[in-house]
Formats: C-alpha cells, sequence, structure tokens
C-alpha cells in the first residue's frame, strides 16, 4: 500500500473564534504552504456566510511549488445568536419586489432603435 503524504500545508490545525458581542468579528489568518516541486491551485470552501458566520478570504488561490499563500477566515458574532426561526428567515426567498419602469424594454425589440438603423442602411445603398 503506498501511502502519499498531502503537499499543501498548514501552519494551525485548530481555530478557535471567541463569543463576541454582537456586530464584532475575529479573525485569523492561516498559512497554507506548498511542499511539493508541482503548481497547485488550493480552494477553500466554508459553509454559507449566513449560517456559519464565516467569510473566507480568497477561496481561490494558485500556490507555485515551494511557496505558501496567506488565508483570512473571519467569524462575524451574528451568527452566534442562530435560532430555528432566523434561520428559516436567512434561507427563506426573498420577495420580488415591483419592477420599477426604467424605461429599458425587458423584453421584444426596440423598433424605433430598428427603424433607425434600416434608414441609416438604405441611405449608405443609395448613396453608394
Amino acid at each position: 500500500m503506498n501511502v502519499t503524504k498531502c503537499p499543501i500545508t498548514s501552519d494551525k490545525y485548530k481555530i478557535e473564534f471567541p463569543c463576541l458581542p454582537e456586530g464584532e468579528f475575529s479573525e485569523s489568518v492561516i498559512e497554507l504552504s506548498n511542499s511539493s516541486n508541482k503548481n497547485f491551485t488550493i480552494e477553500v470552501v466554508p459553509p454559507p456566510n449566513k449560517l456559519s458566520g464565516l467569510i473566507v478570504n480568497p477561496l481561490v488561490k494558485p500556490i507555485e511549488a515551494g511557496k505558501s499563500t496567506l488565508v483570512s477566515v473571519k467569524f462575524d458574532s451574528l451568527f452566534r445568536d442562530l435560532s430555528y426561526q432566523s434561520h428559516q428567515e436567512m434561507l427563506a426567498p426573498k420577495p420580488v419586489e415591483e419592477q420599477k419602469n426604467t424605461g429599458l424594454a425587458k423584453t421584444g425589440r426596440n423598433k424605433r432603435l430598428e427603424e433607425k438603423i434600416r434608414k441609416q442602411k438604405e441611405e449608405r445603398e443609395a448613396a453608394g
């Protein structure tokens, strides 16, 4: 049986976030190192921010052979008061607000613009 050691290592194996007052955050920086002779791209996939309070930056980062990179993990304390009701509110689809009239056609064609383009083509053909 051939066991291969992972070439990507971290300087931390555990991150503990303190219980903070609402509205505050805690940040931890992790150093990821590539000990191989190949280039790799790492992707950190945290749980959804609304459900975990975690923000990871960057989510995807290339690491060249023999180099390292820093990844920030930020914890927002708003998550600490998560309840069943607040969880359901986060997951509920947002109501679609009434569409404002912006003057732009959402579907169909702009007949005035088509007419203008058609006239310009005719004028070019007549002149040329």
